[in-house]
């Protein structure tokens, strides 16, 4: 009997079932996650109905997978993998003077890196020293390897500032396909910093990470990739494990303002929001993390500060009452992120430092009025309740 060949819908229905199988996720956690009926996601799968964009998107987000759009035609594919337990992790450089690859992620997220010799691995993560900025800039998973150049590439054509490159003979030569799971912002992976934890040089090729230098970095760059706090309909900062799943959850960034979208089901990644229009937000875990150490503190009442040079300012576990957050000063006219009462009768400022310190102004009021103010740095600090409380 000859062989029906599959539809695009069937062929996208098996794709969604396989992937939601190797995730190990329930066919009714897909479908909350969606924010679609189980009955449908049970019929896109058996390739009865044909879902339009806007689900298949919902559906892959759920499943943190990626769609694929095929140029010059109606084919969309549904592309993901589990990252193995072993995956490793590596260091390559990247250079703007022969490829511009930030112009290059943001129109599409995605490139092909020339593999050559390297034997990376599906799941494997690749971290990008980018030589002109003499800074860690991207972190990317591999997707795919031994790929062929084909017509997925040409598009990357236009980034390539050695244009005669572009005319060599591709038949034998094999790429690995990266996709970007996260940026750099904080300026912190310079190469002066990187130097202090064990970088000695960007590589030539490839340089497998571990040890200290890969502690730090994933210090930097992986602890801001996961939001896992955000403010619900009532602006109470909530965590993701405490809503409801999807788009029900009724939250929204506590940075931008933007909704977001619950992924707290299965157990394949870290439970944590996202955001519904798949933008990415450069501040929303530093925003949490400030909220989250303002709740902590007025949470426990208490401090440990540091020996000072001042007999007059305290030092040790400190108790702090009556504790405000974010009250506005009229008499020096400023807001400070949390004051209290110390037990001797005396108010405490308290100001956390995650991107920006205490700005001149009121640094500047803060001494002229002899005021007792302390800036905790809680750059380094996981957006995690139990840890603040113990920092």
């Amino acid at each position: 009997m000859a062989q029906i060949a599959k539809t695009n819908g069937e062929r996208i229905g098996a794709k969604i079932k396989s992937l939601r199988m190797e995730r190990r996720m329930d066919a009714r956690d897909v479908a909350q996650l969606a924010d679609i009926d189980a009955s449908n996601l049970s019929r896109i799968e058996k390739g009865k109905y044909s879902a339009g964009l806007d689900i298949l998107c919902r559906i892959a987000a759920a499943m943190d997978c990626h769609l694929d759009i095929v140029p010059n035609s109606n084919r969309v594919n549904m592309a993901g993998h589990i990252i193995p337990e072993n995956h490793k992790k590596w260091l390559i450089t990247a250079k703007r003077s022969t490829f511009r690859l930030a112009e290059c992620l943001e129109k599409y997220g995605e490139y092909h890196w020339q593999q050559s010799r390297y034997n990376v691995s599906l799941g494997d993560t690749i971290y990008i020293y980018v030589s002109e900025d003499r800074e860690i800039k991207y972190r990317m998973t591999v997707e795919a390897i031994n790929v062929r150049y084909d017509q997925r590439m040409v598009k990357e054509e236009e980034f390539w500032v050695d244009k005669e490159r572009i005319n060599q003979d591709e038949s034998e030569v094999k790429y690995a396909l990266l996709r970007l799971e996260a940026t750099s912002k904080s300026g912190k992976l310079t190469e002066e910093n990187l130097t202090k934890h064990g970088f000695l040089r960007a590589p030539q090729g490839t340089k497998e990470l571990d040890g200290e230098l890969l502690i730090y970095i994933e210090e930097i760059l992986i602890m801001g990739a996961f939001l896992t706090f955000a403010l619900d309909e009532g602006g109470a900062l909530v965590h993701v494990d405490d809503v409801a799943k999807g788009m029900k959850c009724g939250c929204h960034c506590p940075h931008c303002n933007a909704p977001l979208y619950a992924k707290n089901a299965g157990q394949i990644r870290e439970h944590h929001f996202a955001h519904a229009q798949g933008l990415e937000c450069e501040g929303a875990y530093e925003s949490s993390l400030h909220l989250l150490a303002k709740e902590v503190l007025q949470e426990t009442g208490r401090i440990m500060l540091p020996q000072s040079i001042s007999s007059t300012f305290p030092s040790g576990l400190v108790r702090i009452h009556n504790v405000e957050v974010e009250k506005w000063d009229e008499r020096y006219g400023f807001r400070p992120d949390v004051e209290g009462v110390m037990d001797n009768g005396e108010r405490l400022l308290i100001e956390f430092l995650v991107s920006h310190k205490v700005d001149g102004k009121k640094r500047q009021i803060i001494v002229d009025n002899n005021l007792k103010c302390i800036e905790i740095d809680i750059n380094y600090q996981a957006l995690d309740r139990a840890k603040l409380k113990e920092f």
